[in-house]
């Protein structure tokens, strides 16, 4: 994606996760699924919503006991690993080694984490 062309591929990979309590799933999809029924969504993908929505989500799940975290890569760093990236699975292989990047960083315990 360039100035010139803002319709193009993106020259980062980002990817975003939470992690949340076991004990908590049940509650929280049940209030994801409220929210998502009040906002009349398919899915909770912020890319299909409007500022409004995503504002909405945003408002309603600030307070849930979780950890978020995002990952941003910028594809143009790849070194040398960038010539195993050539062919019919490119995207799939660079996302598959930022999914590792992100492993190794190590285990998390959200029990470790003050949630205020």
């Amino acid at each position: 994606m360039t100035h010139e062309n803002p319709f193009g591929a993106s020259s980062y990979l980002t990817m975003g996760a939470a992690l949340v309590p076991t004990r908590c799933l049940p509650e929280y999809r049940e209030i994801l699924e409220t929210i998502r029924a009040k906002l009349d969504v398919q899915e909770l993908h912020c890319t299909d919503m409007s500022h409004a929505q995503v504002s909405y989500l945003a408002q309603k799940i600030k307070n849930l006991r979780m950890v978020t975290f995002g990952v941003i890569s910028k594809k143009s760093t790849l070194g040398q690993y960038q010539d195993a990236l050539k062919g019919e699975n490119q995207a799939q292989d660079y996302y598959n080694k930022c999914v590792q990047y992100l492993f190794e960083l190590g285990p998390v315990d959200i029990e470790d984490f003050q949630i205020t």
